[in-house]
């Protein structure tokens, strides 16, 4: 249902109803690319959020504001389903995304931070 403060949801509410499937799903906050890796390589697929892969120039920068005060991020908003990664020979990774919108997508971890970053390196950890 759309709010006065738009359609997204957040790590939170998301990882409330994951703990009602498996209880031991579990939001965090201030994650590393090798903390999904490490949840991956465990069989738990990631939930996380991040802005569209758009030039900088198509994306909105809004301000909502929040009970726990102001918040402003780029938009569009979008999340994405981890499922796995690649390591090259060089030690980058590539992240498997299993997109709800798109399908499967290759994400390169470098570009992949810059818009996770933004929203804290919020992840949702299925287990």
């Amino acid at each position: 249902m759309k709010s006065a403060t738009g359609w997204g949801v957040n790590r939170n509410p998301v990882a409330r109803v994951a703990k009602e499937y498996p209880p031991e799903s579990e939001g965090k906050s201030g994650n590393s690319i090798m903390d999904i890796v490490k949840e991956i390589k465990q069989g738990n697929p990631v939930i996380v959020w991040n802005r569209e892969y758009l030039p900088e120039e198509l994306l909105t920068l809004k301000s909502y504001r929040t009970p726990q005060g102001e918040i402003i991020l780029f938009t569009p908003t979008h999340v994405r389903i981890i499922v796995g990664f690649k390591k090259a020979s060089d030690g980058s990774y590539t992240l498997l995304s299993n997109d709800p919108e798109d399908g499967r997508q290759e994400l390169s971890a470098e570009k992949f931070i810059t818009t996770w970053s933004q929203y804290e390196n919020d992840m949702v950890v299925v287990r």
